[in-house]
């Protein structure tokens, strides 16, 4: 705190001093009230994660139920192929579904800093083959080929395989989605620091390099409002995969569109 103690000789000096009183008052109150602004969002933060998760709970258990009944149809009763063409859609609309509420209760946690990652084993080609399906169910109804490719020599990473897949999943349904082509490539190589090197091709132009690694933002421009989906599912895949120590980024190809590239390392034994 500022304070005049004595008479000054020049009056000049001690309006001075008084105005920067003033001013050191005017900023006691504006940091006060920044305090308070920010103990108001993180308790609005913490309500809304709360929210989140009981809604996003209560959605799963119906929805769950859904799909289980949907499979078991399919699996004892004779069906014609419309029957089964209509359970197979039902069946994917509701795994897009369920795969969104998992991403709204992730992003609650992961903004309350309660996600905790459960590590296991896992060879890079099952987590292809899962990100893969889980890919599909998130591309859309396009009949967009995958093609995958894994070279020798990659480790075995020690990974939360069901997080990790999610957020590559996330990754390869937008590189479906946006396609303007009629496959997406996808290759995995060992790393140079190890790990593994994961690069998702973007074959579209209609979403730039630029666009996108502002989605893999978890602090956006509150200005930007579309694709906000894409943006919550491409800002959590980011946050798991740094959770893992790794890394993802875009890298603009021009004419031939964007391409993600996840850098996974080997985890702790």
């Amino acid at each position: 705190t500022t304070r005049v103690m004595r008479k000054v000789r020049f009056r000049v000096v001690e309006e001075l001093g008084l105005a920067i009183e003033h001013l050191a008052d005017r900023f006691r109150v504006f940091a006060h009230a920044q305090e308070r602004a920010i103990a108001a969002r993180e308790r609005a933060a913490r309500m809304r994660g709360l929210f989140f998760a009981s809604v996003s709970h209560d959605l799963k258990s119906p929805l769950n139920a859904i799909l289980g009944f949907t499979n078991l149809v399919r699996d004892t009763e004779p069906l014609s192929a419309g029957q089964i063409e209509s359970l197979e859609l039902i069946a994917k609309r509701g795994r897009e579904l369920l795969a969104l509420i998992e991403t709204i209760l992730d992003a609650s946690r992961v903004e309350a800093r309660q996600l905790t990652l459960v590590r296991e084993r896992v060879r890079i080609e099952e987590l292809f083959d899962e990100s893969l399906a889980k890919g599909r169910d998130l591309g859309g109804d396009g009949q967009v080929e995958v093609v995958a490719e894994i070279l020798d020599g990659l480790p075995e990473l020690n990974v939360d395989r069901l997080r990790l897949t999610r957020a590559l999943a996330t990754i390869i349904g937008h590189a479906l989605r946006s396609s303007e082509k009629a496959h997406v490539r996808m290759r995995a190589a060992p790393s140079r620091a190890g790990g593994a090197r994961i690069d998702v091709e973007v074959p579209s132009t209609r979403v730039p390099a630029r666009l996108l690694a502002s989605m893999l933002d978890p602090n956006p421009d509150p200005g930007e409002r579309e694709h906000r989906g894409l943006a919550l599912g491409l800002s959590l895949a980011r946050a798991i995969i740094e959770l893992h120590g790794g890394t993802v980024a875009v890298t603009d190809r021009g004419t031939k569109g964007s391409v993600f590239t996840v850098r996974i390392p080997v985890g702790p034994a």
